[in-house]
């Protein structure tokens, strides 16, 4: 019983590097993420955790197998004693009984003495009790350790399986939302700046065409100026007419000159709402490449948990332990107690 403990202790030690190997792989699939997503998340503490538990569990079977190798040492060495014991003690009894069966006796030779046992009967008896004591210490010891070593296999599978389904079935999930959500929302920004740019443009082609509907009047003011410079010399005096259309070709050009202000501002505008169009666009693509890379996460740790589901007890309320093969590791002892 206790090599086949030994052996459920090395077999869940081998299975407890997959996790450890997963986790490491999910930490360096989100290390692929840029830098402005890189924080410090409940992922991260909880892949940290997922990581830390079945090293741990190895430490700590470590540390069973030891101390199970060396009882099971122990329990050989005692068990070889017992056997060489029933084996010394049937040969003593067979001895006993040829000499207890003897029908006539003969006499020993000249000068041959009388043999003593060397052994005294409370010696001897001594002896047998502390073997067999020592015997059935070492087996309550090994009971024990058996005991204590599958709780501790059943704990150590449990926790696993509780870190591993928070962070798949909570963790992750809110991560996976909250980009989403934040996706979602960028999306808005950018149908609102894209919004913003088209209607900007559409002012910006009002204004040009403000502009080119006043140079014409602006054109035929001045030349009317022109053509009216050229009247002789006594007939050119500074009348009504001239003031208006100096008046006019003044107001036109003001027009024309804070049009022209309001298409630069209105290009700057537009300088500004394609740079934010771009950090928006960026944010989105940095957002989305998170996204795919903590579903390869979520992907992993889900190929992670069918390969380690076989470790799980097929029935709690009696802590059983089933092998991938469909063997159980455990079963009842005389008493109806399972262990």
């Amino acid at each position: 019983e206790l090599e086949s403990e030994l052996g459920l202790l090395q077999h869940l030690h081998d299975k407890f590097q997959d996790p450890v190997h997963v986790s490491g792989l999910c930490v360096r699939v989100r290390e692929g993420r840029t830098s402005g997503e890189q924080v410090r998340d409940a992922v991260e503490a909880s892949l940290n955790e997922v990581a830390a538990c079945p090293r741990h569990g190895q430490r700590m079977i470590e540390s069973f197998l030891e101390g199970g190798q060396r009882d099971l040492t122990r329990l050989k060495a005692l068990m070889q004693m017992l056997n060489d014991d029933v084996k010394q003690k049937s040969e003593a009894v067979q001895i006993d009984t040829a000499a207890l069966n003897l029908n006539q006796g003969w006499t020993p030779p000249a000068g041959v003495a009388e043999l003593k046992s060397p052994n005294r009967q409370q010696q001897w008896r001594s002896n047998n009790e502390h073997l067999n004591s020592e015997a059935v210490r070492a087996c309550e010891n090994s009971a024990r350790l058996r005991d204590k070593s599958a709780a501790y296999r059943l704990e150590l599978v449990t926790t696993e399986h509780t870190v591993r389904t928070h962070l798949t079935q909570k963790v992750l999930p809110a991560k996976t939302a909250e980009l989403e959500r934040q996706i979602e929302a960028l999306d808005e920004e950018l149908q609102a700046t894209l919004q913003a740019v088209a209607q900007i443009e559409a002012a910006r082609r009002l204004v040009e065409e403000s502009i080119e509907n006043k140079v014409k009047p602006l054109s035929l003011a001045q030349s009317r100026l022109q053509v009216r410079q050229s009247k002789p010399i006594a007939e050119t005096v500074r009348d009504n007419a001239e003031r208006m259309l100096q008046q006019e070709v003044q107001d036109y050009q003001v027009a024309i000159q804070r049009l022209h202000m309001e298409v630069s501002r209105m290009q700057r505008e537009l300088e500004k709402l394609e740079v934010e169009r771009g950090r928006l666009e960026q944010e989105r693509t940095d957002k989305c490449n998170a996204l795919t890379l903590e579903m390869e996460v979520v992907r992993l740790l889900t190929d992670l948990g069918e390969r380690m589901a076989g470790l799980l007890p097929t029935e709690p309320d009696k802590q059983l332990y089933a092998l991938p093969s469909g063997t159980t590791t455990t079963m009842p002892d005389s008493s109806g107690r399972w262990r």
